[in-house]
């Protein structure tokens, strides 16, 4: 059975969480956090439950691939969480809930998901979008050549995906020929 507004109601509700109901199907919130206090949105369609919360700061268009760049490394490193560029280059972090069955604490943990997000990456997602001379603190550290470089040509770990197209005859990654069969 499908979430119903009713119940995302209900939800703010029993979490004591502010909100105001914008129309039928969309909620104005807010959070906050250690570092700031910012707004976010709740959104219920047919299928999905969406918190999203719209990046405030216009970007500069020297510094755009810094804060894309930036965006991707956020994304592996958040759990649960997006970050989209829309139609109009408007950034938003996102949580997206299937809408069948939401309970509270799907809820809850969606909105704390983009809360804590935020709060951890908003000032330096601003700074990047702003001066072109900052590097992210995401992005990897180039590797000291001194170093041992015994973990491979690059000096990387390999823990970015397994090279090894044989039946798990490699050392690491997945034994491809212990998984499960795909189902049609």
């Amino acid at each position: 059975m499908a979430t119903t507004p009713e119940q995302v109601e209900e939800y703010f509700k029993q979490l004591d969480w502010p909100f105001i109901r914008k129309e039928g199907n969309l909620w104005d919130s807010g959070y906050n956090g250690n570092n700031f206090r910012f707004r976010f949105f709740v959104r219920l369609t047919e299928n999905w439950l969406y918190v999203t919360w719209l990046f405030p700061v216009a970007i500069h268009d020297d510094c755009r691939a810094n804060i894309y760049e930036h965006c991707l490394r956020m994304c592996y490193t958040m759990n649960g969480a997006k970050v989209m560029l829309d139609n109009d280059d408007d950034l938003t972090l996102t949580v997206e809930y299937p809408s069948e069955s939401i309970q509270v604490d799907e809820f809850e943990s969606a909105l704390r998901n983009v809360c804590w997000n935020v709060d951890r990456f908003f000032l330096e997602m601003a700074n990047l979008a702003t001066n072109p001379s900052l590097v992210s603190t995401l992005k990897p550290k180039p590797q000291d050549s001194s170093s041992d470089s015994s973990s491979g040509a690059s000096g990387s770990s390999g823990s970015g995906g397994s090279h090894d197209s044989g039946g798990g005859s490699g050392s690491g990654g997945v034994d491809w020929g212990t998984t499960p069969p795909a189902t049609s």
